[in-house]
C-alpha cells in the first residue's frame, strides 16, 4: 500500500502549500491568483467604499480612509483583510516575473523580487495597523503612514528594476531576445507613467513657493485639479501595480524551461554583467 506522504517531505500539506506558493504556470496566475488579488484588494475597498458614511470619491480621498476606525467604523475591518491579502496573494506573481526574467539577469530579477516582495509584506502591515489618530502604535506616531509610503517605495524600485531586465532584453540582438516585445513599453508605460507624473505636480508646488508672484495662483489652480489630492495618485498606483502584474502574467514567457539556455549557448553574459 502506498504511504499517504509528499515525495521529498514527510508532510503533504506542508509540501502542497510550498508548491502552491511558488512559480505558478500562467493557467494558474490567469485563472486563480490575478483574480484574488483584484478580489481581494479592489473588492473589498470598493465594498468599504460603498458603505463609507459619507460619499466617496476615489479622486479627492484616500484609501486610508476606508481603513480608519475612526472615518469608517463599521467596515474598516474589510478592506483591512483584503489588502492584506491581496497582498499575499501577489507573492507567486512575484516568483513568476522572478524566474523568467532570471535568463535575462540573475541578480537584477532577484532584486525586483526581494523589493516587490517587501513592497508586499510593508502593504500588508500597513492594512493590518489601522490608522490611528490619537494614540501611536508601538510608540510610533502615524505607522500605518510610514509603512504604507514605504510600501510604494519599494514596489517603485521593484518595476524599473523589472523595466531594467526588459530593456537588456530588448537592447540584445533579435536572436537573443527571449521577452515579448509588447512587455518593455507597457511596463515602462505604468512605473515611469504615474511617478514621472507625481514628481512633475510636486515640482510645480515646490517651485511655486519661490515664486510669490505667480504661486498663490498655480496652488489654486492645482488645488481645483485631482492632481493635487494624494487620494488620486494612491489609487492611481494601486492600478497601475496590478496592470504591471497581468502585464508580466501575459507577455512573459509561458513556460520557464523555454528561457533556459545552456552554458555553451547563453543568451547574456554571466552574472558579473547584471547590476
Amino acid at each position: 500500500m502506498r504511504p499517504y506522504r509528499e515525495e521529498g517531505n514527510g508532510r503533504p500539506v506542508a509540501g502542497w502549500l510550498r508548491r502552491s506558493w511558488q512559480a505558478p504556470s500562467r493557467a494558474r496566475a490567469l485563472a486563480l491568483f490575478l483574480p484574488l488579488i483584484l478580489l481581494c484588494y479592489f473588492g473589498s475597498l470598493a465594498v468599504a467604499a460603498y458603505y463609507f458614511p459619507e460619499p466617496y470619491d476615489w479622486r479627492y480621498r484616500v484609501i486610508s480612509n476606508l481603513l480608519s476606525p475612526r472615518d469608517n467604523p463599521d467596515f474598516y475591518r474589510i478592506p483591512s483583510a483584503g489588502i492584506a491579502l491581496g497582498a499575499i496573494f501577489m507573492l507567486p506573481i512575484f516568483a513568476y516575473i522572478d524566474e523568467r526574467l532570471r535568463p535575462v539577469a540573475r541578480r537584477a530579477s532577484r532584486a525586483a523580487y526581494l523589493a516587490l516582495a517587501a513592497g508586499a509584506a510593508l502593504l500588508g502591515l500597513a492594512a493590518t495597523i489601522v490608522p490611528q489618530h490619537v494614540r501611536p502604535v508601538f510608540g510610533i506616531r502615524k505607522l500605518h503612514e510610514i509603512l504604507a509610503h514605504s510600501s510604494a517605495v519599494f514596489f517603485g524600485v521593484g518595476m524599473i528594476l523589472c523595466c531594467w531586465c526588459a530593456l537588456r532584453d530588448r537592447l540584445a540582438i533579435p536572436s537573443r531576445r527571449l521577452l515579448d516585445r509588447r512587455l518593455w513599453p507597457a511596463w515602462l508605460t505604468l512605473t515611469l507613467g504615474p511617478i514621472l507624473s507625481l514628481c512633475l505636480s510636486e515640482a510645480l508646488l515646490i517651485l511655486s513657493w519661490h515664486w510669490p508672484q505667480w504661486g498663490p495662483a498655480v496652488r489654486q489652480t492645482m488645488h481645483q485639479t485631482v492632481f493635487w489630492h494624494l487620494g488620486f495618485w494612491e489609487w492611481s498606483g494601486a492600478g497601475a501595480i496590478y496592470l504591471f502584474l497581468a502585464a508580466a502574467v501575459v507577455w512573459l514567457p509561458e513556460r520557464a524551461t523555454s528561457c533556459q539556455t545552456g552554458s555553451s549557448s547563453r543568451p547574456y553574459p554571466a552574472d558579473s554583467a547584471a547590476p
